[in-house]
């Protein structure tokens, strides 16, 4: 009896420990390439179905002229870029001389605000009219890889404003708003309607909106640097006689310090006018010359924007 009795007890020990044992999980990792045990995870900012949340912003558009490849290295170097206003159906073959150069130099100033106007007869010529692309053919990416820059919504005198910061903000703020929804960038600089400014208005112009830079219509003939952003005055017209020999002048200075070739002008002129060869040979020399850098308007700004101040008075 006591040998059955003992039998018992090891049976009964050993059932004991096997039902443990199968109680318990084991306490090894999973394999490695094994997926851990699903459940609910805990729900963190960002997560779930991918719609925004309530506390999302729209991303903030990067500023015109930013360009990486463009650095200054303190060797001086000479720069060339062109500008033409009012957003005109000439634009479009101006781009087409561009883009067979590959030279992406030019800057084009807008009025969003009168997309699709006729103006009246322009320069006495019978016919010739200034012709503004619709809002269509803005929409449609005709300035696509271009600088496109302020010149107010109605090409309004700025002078004649420059006391009522509600106007500023809307005719300057309001057609760079419109231009960097067409653009994805956002303006920082315009060309002043009918050259009209003086250092009341551009201070304002600067207080109550982003613009840095601001084109005149005046002519220097001389390849320095501006002295103020504000009162930007070019080299020359595109309608100026001397302007393939200012070209050529250019192209052969030596460079000793910075320099700069500006061209401005209007589409209307340069068909009324029949510039087409004048502007193909202007671009084909200034892209053709190693030494020398196409660039935007823009892009000179944000290269130059820490050495050149918004307005000084030198000179009006």
């Amino acid at each position: 009896m006591k040998r059955n009795f003992l039998r018992a007890a090891v049976l009964l020990i050993a059932a004991a420990l096997l039902f443990t044992a199968c109680g318990q999980a084991p306490a090894t990792a999973p394999e490695e390439g094994t997926p851990a045990p699903s459940g609910p995870e805990p729900e963190t900012e960002g997560s779930g179905s991918g719609e925004e949340t309530e506390e999302a912003k729209p991303d903030v558009l990067p500023q015109a002229g930013l360009n990486e490849a463009l650095t200054r290295d303190g060797t001086p170097h000479k720069y060339f870029t062109m500008s033409f206003d009012d957003g005109l159906v000439e634009d479009k073959r101006i781009i087409e001389i561009l883009d067979k150069y590959d030279a992406h130099c030019c800057t084009f100033f807008i009025n969003t605000g009168l997309a699709g106007l006729m103006d009246g007869e322009r320069l006495g010529i019978p016919g010739l009219v200034s012709q503004r692309l619709t809002q269509e053919e803005l929409e449609s990416g005709v300035y696509d890889g271009y600088d496109v820059e302020v010149h107010t919504l109605h090409h309004t005198v700025m002078t004649g404003i420059q006391d009522d910061p509600e106007a500023i903000r809307s005719e300057v703020g309001g057609d760079a708003d419109n231009i960097a929804a067409l653009t994805g960038f956002r303006p920082v600089g315009m060309a002043w309607p009918g050259g009209s400014y003086d250092q009341t208005t551009a201070r304002r112009v600067m207080a109550n909106t982003e613009i840095g830079f601001a084109r005149t219509v005046g002519n220097s003939l001389a390849f320095g640097l501006p002295t103020s952003f504000m009162k930007w005055e070019p080299t020359c017209w595109i309608g100026d006689g001397d302007v393939i020999r200012l070209a050529e002048e250019f192209r052969k200075a030596e460079c000793t310090e910075d320099m700069l070739f500006y061209v401005w002008g209007h589409g209307y002129e340069v068909e009324g006018y029949d510039l087409w060869h004048t502007l193909d040979t202007l671009v084909r020399m200034m892209s053709r010359s190693d030494d020398i850098i196409c660039l935007s308007n823009a892009e000179f700004y944000q290269l130059f924007r820490d050495e050149i101040p918004g307005w000084t008075n030198v000179r009006k």
